[in-house]
């Protein structure tokens, strides 16, 4: 198929082809179930035009083997990738376009320490001795016995090493060697004294995780550490992240005597999470620090009547300074409350209707769903000894909503909205209300 524009105003034709022919190869070469490999090129002809519009080779290998019984697994993969793409919608027939490139090389480490096999040969060494009663009958020692299960709780201690490398160019006239396409070597640019057409960016990262169980809780510890050097002509800036510490506490179970008198079952979590990222020219002192914390508990209950729900709270505190146009600090503070309760009436449940002495018996399930949402977020500026607040909102957000099944092919909702918006600097608001009700056939 063959397209014509005409730009009546200028005479210029413009001719758009879509008669293509497409290209894909790909090979595989896995000689072990640990190993594998995968080679595969592309590419695509335009007929029209007598060329080639893109082009495309990628490489990729891992291999996954453990160390002692201590690092299980280890995996290491590499991948490099190259593409190249002529845009040649606005081309003649007789005229040739540039190629604009990329190479993407990538690589991972990933090992696992198994933390509980290793801290349990060792804890077998501490003289515990077991208890004897008076018969001399032998019982294992109680605080051994607790000390291995809290080790066995003890998930793998997992690393991560990953590095990236991305290439591009733009407006090249020829393909470039095997050793830029493959990542091997990054010193090709063909166009002498053009340097403003490519970018790069290479970037590293570590990171570890791992957890352990205690007081029916689970917890779980993360951190990472990485950094980024950005090029783009004569431009080079770097970026450093830290994300430590990071931490997650999650179903924790709550029971007393006082909480089993009203629920019947509390389960707490709680995350915690700092992240630093600081920026800058490459060789000098960083020119902008952002630092980041983030808490959120929450809380899951089911009470005694039936009602269950979920409290939410979520809580940002970020702070970046930039030097760049004068010592500038920026503050955001953001807070999130939610409650979602909930409760499910049986078949056979009676309601009371208020107002007159009648009960009404339900033959179906009611369902009845309820969701508060409570939101404020505040940004102000700080430039000295002054602090200048920018933003400062708060929303309001309430739902009631009641499903019933008449029959088993008819089905009927209510629903009741409330929204409500505020800014608290010009003290302004806005506020909707919204009421529904449906019902749905099946046939």
């Amino acid at each position: 198929a063959r397209n014509f524009n005409r730009d009546i105003m200028s005479n210029i034709v413009v001719k758009d082809s879509v008669k293509t022919f497409d290209q894909n190869h790909s090979i595989s070469f896995n000689p072990v179930s640990n190993f594998n490999s995968n080679f595969s090129k592309g590419r695509t002809f335009d007929y029209w035009r007598n060329t080639e519009t893109s082009y495309s080779e990628a490489i990729s290998s891992g291999i996954r083997f453990s160390f002692l019984k201590l690092l299980d697994p280890i995996s290491i993969n590499l991948s490099t990738s190259y593409r190249e793409t002529k845009d040649v919608s606005m081309l003649s027939v007789d005229s040739t376009a540039n190629r604009n490139i990329s190479s993407s090389t990538n690589g991972s480490i990933n090992a696992s320490f198994n933390l509980s096999n290793t801290m349990l040969k060792l804890v077998s060494f501490i003289p515990i001795k077991s208890v004897k009663d008076t018969t001399g009958k032998t019982f294992s020692n109680k605080v051994k016995d607790r000390l291995n299960n809290f080790i066995r709780s003890f998930q793998p201690l997992s690393f991560t090493y990953t590095v990236s490398d991305n290439y591009a160019l733009y407006r090249v006239t020829t393909r470039p060697p095997w050793e830029f396409r493959y990542g091997l070597s990054r010193d090709y640019l063909p166009d002498s004294g053009m340097a403003e057409r490519f970018s790069n960016s290479f970037s590293r990262q570590y990171s570890f995780s791992t957890g352990f169980s205690i007081l029916n809780a689970s917890v779980s510890i993360r951190g990472s550490i990485g950094n980024t050097i950005n090029k783009a002509y004569v431009s080079k800036r770097y970026t450093k992240n830290l994300r430590w510490p990071d931490i997650s506490i999650n179903n924790l179970r709550i029971q007393n005597k006082y909480t089993s008198k009203v629920f019947s079952s509390i389960t707490a979590s709680f995350s915690y999470s700092t992240t630093t990222q600081s920026s800058g020219n490459f060789g000098n002192q960083p020119d902008n620090i952002s630092t980041t914390k983030i808490i959120n508990p929450s809380l899951n209950f089911i009470l005694k009547k039936g009602i269950n729900g979920r409290i939410d709270y979520y809580y940002s505190a970020a702070d970046t300074k930039d030097t760049r146009f004068g010592d500038r600090i920026q503050k955001n503070r953001d807070h999130r409350l939610s409650l979602n309760p909930s409760y499910t009436i049986s078949p056979g449940g009676q309601i009371k209707l208020p107002g007159v002495d009648k009960v009404l018996k339900l033959k179906s399930s009611l369902q009845l769903t309820s969701n508060f949402q409570w939101s404020r977020s505040i940004q102000s500026t700080v430039t000295g000894n002054r602090e200048v607040k920018v933003r400062d909102n708060t929303n309001y957000n309430f739902d009631l909503g009641g499903n019933y099944s008449v029959t088993r092919d008819i089905t009927a909702n209510i629903g009741f909205g409330y929204r409500r918006y505020v800014d608290n600097l010009s003290k302004r608001y806005n506020s909707t209300t919204s009421f529904g009700i449906s019902v749905n056939f099946n046939f």
